[in-house]
């Protein structure tokens, strides 16, 4: 075997150990979001779960609420919180999706959200999602105010139509 290929097959196998170790660890991912919603209404959180059948034969994995001491508080209210789970195989190992829907929104349930995972020793946690609810006529009053700077936008537009007309009268 020449040096060039020796160097490759060492090169891969260390590739393939660092992939198999990273597979050995519970992942949590899902979406960095910050929801603005209005009361009455529901928001659906997801996230996935990966991890390896050999480590980890059935993963406790669910969204929680962050208290005001930073405890994770699970959502747990069946009239309150639908959650489902499915799973499938991965080319090496698997994959859990976990989907809430928060429904009827109220004020109290703005707060910071986050998927949590464990397995055996193994713990992980996604980042926080941030969930606002308002008031109907607050997200109303927030969404269909003018801002100066869309205003701005509309007077450049406005100026930059009528340079090009005047331009046009000026030259033909």
């Amino acid at each position: 075997m020449t040096t060039m290929a020796s160097i490759k097959l060492v090169f891969a196998s260390v590739i393939f150990m660092f992939c198999m170790a990273q597979l050995k660890a519970l992942q949590v991912k899902y979406p960095r979001l910050t929801v603005l919603k209005e009361e009455q209404d529901s928001v659906v959180l997801k996230c996935t779960i990966q991890y390896n059948k050999s480590d980890c034969d059935i993963p406790d994995a669910m969204w929680c609420r962050i208290s005001a001491s930073n405890t994770c508080i699970k959502l747990t209210n069946p009239s309150k919180f639908l959650t489902q789970l499915s799973e499938q195989d991965m080319e090496v190992g698997k994959s859990r999706l976990i989907t809430t829907e928060i429904q009827n929104l109220y004020l109290n349930d703005s707060g910071l959200y986050q998927c949590t995972a464990k397995c055996s020793d193994i713990n992980a946690r996604g980042h926080f999602i941030n969930l606002t609810v308002m008031a109907e006529d607050d997200l109303n009053t927030k969404i269909k105010s003018p801002s100066s700077c869309g205003m701005i936008k509309t007077d450049i537009i406005h100026l930059m139509f009528c340079s090009i007309f005047i331009l046009d009268v000026l030259i033909n």
